[in-house]
């Protein structure tokens, strides 16, 4: 047993096992508008393939039924991509098994149905907040607060260094709740990677 799991071990158990549920209506509106989009898309490409005719004749070239071949491909797949998009998200919002983040002893647990499943390492974590990193390329809300502020208010950014994502962006993207819950639900979280010392480890994902 290492030592980071002997010490989340002595913690309650409600400090190593947090749940943070998935916002199934997150994807409402993509749902609203890339169906129906990719839908249209498709049925217009329909008559574009229909009247396609390669045969040689003096009213349509060769080059304006590859022109005319050419648009129809490039509809339909612009309408399979969108009804692609669309779909993953209304099996989001019908996915059967329970979703979003886990905080358990040893990993984070980021379960979110069609868009895959990842195990992260606790111990190769970082939390770092927005006035700690030097090199910041895009201005954030966070930049105009005091040190004070910004630890109380808002997250840190939580990266794994297998994962490309930061933490906080899945959360924003398909975790219920507001900031103040996301924030009283991973303190202990939180308060282990910032006080630990990163170690090297073996990070563990799977993707479905």
């Amino acid at each position: 047993m290492t030592a980071d799991h002997s010490e989340n071990s002595q913690r309650p158990a409600h400090a190593i096992n947090e749940r943070l549920p998935a916002d199934r209506s997150a994807g409402l509106l993509r749902i609203a508008v890339f169906l129906p989009i990719g839908g249209l898309l498709l049925v217009s490409a329909w008559p574009l393939f229909a009247k396609l005719d390669f045969t040689p004749s003096a009213i349509a070239s060769m080059a304006e039924q590859l022109s005319w071949a050419f648009l129809a491909m490039c509809t339909a797949i612009a309408g399979l991509a969108c009804a692609i998009v669309g779909l993953r998200w209304l099996l989001y919002l019908l996915w059967p098994g329970p979703m979003g983040i886990t905080v358990r002893p040893a990993d984070v647990v980021i379960a979110l149905g069609p868009f895959g499943r990842r195990v992260l390492d606790r111990r190769r974590m970082t939390a770092q907040y927005r006035f700690e990193i030097e090199d910041r390329e895009l201005l954030s809300p966070e930049d105009f607060m005091t040190p004070e502020q910004e630890t109380e208010t808002c997250l840190p950014i939580l990266r794994h260094p297998e994962h490309p994502d930061a933490l906080n962006d899945i959360i924003r993207k398909y975790i219920a709740g507001s900031t103040e819950q996301h924030l009283r639900r991973l303190k202990p979280l939180i308060q282990s990677l910032r006080n630990d010392a990163p170690t090297v480890g073996t990070g563990q994902g799977a993707s479905d």
